[in-house]
């Protein structure tokens, strides 16, 4: 499941999913006050910030943007932990921070040359949501035994793959 983001300056965006993203409104604008993470002097400075919520079912997180009015970013989000930035205009960084939390987990910080990748930084993993272990194993098993590997006629088959995924609760074997 990949979700598109687009944001444009400080007052425009759109996203492929409605229900994933939120944009978190300042008191005049679309942006709010958040304590710079990078530069960090010995009192608090604040700048302006594009804050976009990303809601997850394992604890939200906010993407945040240092506001500019020419700022152009599309990124594809997996829905879990990574993103992936296809084009981005005047964006010196980027940080991913839990819901209502001022603490940066993951910064990005784009090239000032475009066709360069940014930079991740990670400062504390972000939790993932979905653990795709088990489900990639099965992926293998299937591919390596899909020729031997049909239960529609009910026949036996010589190979056993647990299918609980550590949890009683879907059993998928009874």
């Amino acid at each position: 499941m990949s979700i598109e983001l687009s944001i444009r300056g400080v007052e425009g965006s759109s996203s492929s999913s409605r229900t994933l993203f939120s944009t978190e409104l300042g008191t005049h604008d679309s942006t709010v006050m958040f304590p710079q993470w990078w530069d960090v002097k010995a009192s608090a400075q604040y700048v302006r910030c594009r804050k976009i919520r990303i809601n997850r079912p394992c604890g939200d997180l906010d993407i945040i943007i240092p506001a500019a009015y020419d700022t152009e970013l599309d990124l594809v989000y997996d829905g879990d932990t990574d993103f992936t930035f296809k084009r981005s205009k005047d964006v010196g960084r980027l940080g991913i921070a839990y819901h209502d939390s001022t603490e940066i987990l993951v910064e990005y910080i784009f090239p000032k040359h475009s066709g360069q990748r940014p930079t991740k930084i990670v400062h504390t993993p972000i939790v993932r949501c979905f653990d795709s272990d088990d489900v990639v194993a099965f992926g293998t098993y299937y591919d390596e035994h899909n020729p031997q590997m049909d239960a529609g006629d009910l026949s036996a088959s010589w190979g056993h793959y647990d299918l609980n995924l550590g949890d009683r609760e879907f059993d998928l074997n009874l």
